[in-house]
């Protein structure tokens, strides 16, 4: 997408009513640039849950793809952070998700996100466990929490949990 194109985009930005804001929408919005940052820490908010994950979704355009600075998705991964507490568990996942795709970037949700290791859903706890060794050894504050998911009831978090630990500790030599 060209400049004027994605001003063009941006200008039409606020006749787009929350509730289109999905999956697709949310990632074209994401390519965008930081310009469409405003319009997604609303929709973070947004009473359906389609809307809060897919403005959650966006920002993985926005830590990957573009040349946005490092403290907007800083303070972005700590917005997306706070959908860890949603009462959705969709919308928790989600949040996991992206937070794992922003990588360092999340680095200053590790509280937020070791918490979110005794989410009720195992899903939640596979994100957040794998998000927590991608980020690695910044996430050294959720190793205790991290080796208590060790003996979780689900398989999937035991292996997350064991994944994480050697990327925030990997072996010597590595």
């Amino acid at each position: 997408m060209q400049g004027t194109d994605k001003v063009q985009v941006r200008q039409g930005l606020t006749g787009i009513p929350f509730d289109s804001l999905h999956d697709g929408l949310a990632t074209a919005l994401g390519s965008i640039g930081p310009q469409v940052i405003p319009f997604l820490y609303p929709a973070l908010k947004h009473k359906d849950r389609l809307v809060r994950a897919g403005a959650a979704l966006a920002f993985i355009d926005l830590a990957v793809y573009s040349e946005t600075p490092r403290p907007v998705l800083e303070e972005a991964a700590t917005r997306v952070s706070r959908l860890l507490r949603d009462k959705e568990p969709f919308v928790r996942e989600r949040a996991a998700r992206v937070l794992g795709h922003m990588g360092s970037y999340a680095s200053a949700t590790v509280p937020a996100m070791t918490k979110a290791l005794e989410d009720s859903d195992p899903r939640v706890r596979v994100g957040v466990a794998s998000t927590l060794g991608g980020i690695g050894r910044k996430a050294a504050p959720a190793i205790p929490a991290l080796t208590a998911r060790l003996k979780d009831k689900s398989p999937d978090v035991r292996r997350a949990a064991k994944w994480a630990l050697k990327e925030i500790v990997p072996p010597r030599g590595r």
